[in-house]
């Protein structure tokens, strides 16, 4: 039982950092949406725990826990193209109502999971009182290894999804093989390769989801951060890059460059010398070459 609680905390927290960081990569950036998504959680949590106690189904730990592995990536994957109901156009805003919908709704497999799992594993015991005591104890330890270990690889070794399908197979290698005395070095080399795979075949996968969200351009390069999601996109010469839903810069940009270099020059024709304090790569440096006798220097405030 406490190896199933553990594993418990480990998945559940786990999970939820994975589809809570999903979220706010799709819908903008908006950390609003990680309150509604929270509550979807805790509904649906309480809701799987009450169907596992009242159905009486005894479902076994290691069969939820399998479930529950799949789900999780698949959420993910979902969690990525839902928005593409709402809006295909790039950095648009997905309205609130939309948005507080798709945050509650995608939470609702893997946390149905998680309440059926504690019901489960706390009627394993022989004193329901001690039992739940338990299972909270050593899922407050696998919630805290499980929470830490996503937020530090993630970004750093791992995609969102990859870390999905690696914390899904380990739960599962170590619920199935990890007890009763059996031989652990098979499993764990098992889990290992496994590990290594995911952490070279899943990119190209990532890669593809954002082919197909964003499907007026061409994918250059799609990769996760400690902080969030971006994909640099190209069309018609144009450079974008994407961070969490939102365009954040454009090369060249040279609308905004007009904008920037044309009302000084208007204001001083005979002006030579231009200390421009910004990002000049974006556009400003190739409108700056397109008029004689220009001199511009740019000064990245960073």
């Amino acid at each position: 039982m406490n190896r199933n609680s553990f594993l418990l905390g480990l998945f559940s927290i786990g999970g939820q950092v994975l589809l809570l960081r999903e979220l706010v990569s799709s819908l903008n950036g908006d950390e609003l949406f990680i309150g509604t998504a929270l509550f979807g959680w805790l509904l649906s949590v309480a809701w799987g725990a009450y169907l596992e106690g009242k159905t009486k189904s005894k479902s076994k730990p290691r069969v939820l826990f399998a479930i529950g592995a799949v789900f999780l990536p698949l959420t993910i994957i979902g969690i990525r193209l839902l928005p593409l109901m709402v809006t295909r156009i790039v950095g648009e805003v997905i309205p609130f109502s939309s948005a507080a919908f798709i945050s509650v709704i995608s939470v609702l497999p893997v946390s149905i999971i998680s309440g059926m799992l504690f019901t489960s594993i706390t009627s394993k015991g022989h004193r329901p009182a001690a039992s739940i005591i338990q299972v909270y104890l050593f899922e407050g330890l696998g919630a805290f290894i499980g929470g830490l270990a996503t937020i530090m690889l993630v970004g750093n070794i791992f995609s969102t999804l990859g870390m999905a399908l690696s914390l899904g197979i380990i739960v599962v290698i170590v619920n199935s093989f990890f007890y009763q005395g059996r031989r652990i070095i098979l499993p764990a080399v098992a889990a290992l390769i496994c590990l290594v795979i995911i952490k070279y075949a899943i990119p190209p996968l990532d890669n593809y989801l954002d082919t197909v969200k964003y499907k007026s351009y061409r994918v250059k390069q799609s990769f996760d951060t400690p902080y969030g999601h971006q994909i640099i996109l190209e069309r018609d010469k144009a450079i974008t890059l994407v961070s969490d839903n939102t365009v954040e810069a454009t090369y060249p940009d040279l609308l905004t460059a007009e904008n920037l270099l044309i009302p000084p020059l208007l204001y001083r024709p005979q002006g030579a010398r231009i200390l421009y304090i910004g990002r000049a790569e974006l556009g400003i440096m190739q409108l700056a070459d397109s008029v004689p006798g220009i001199n511009l220097t740019a000064l990245d405030a960073r």
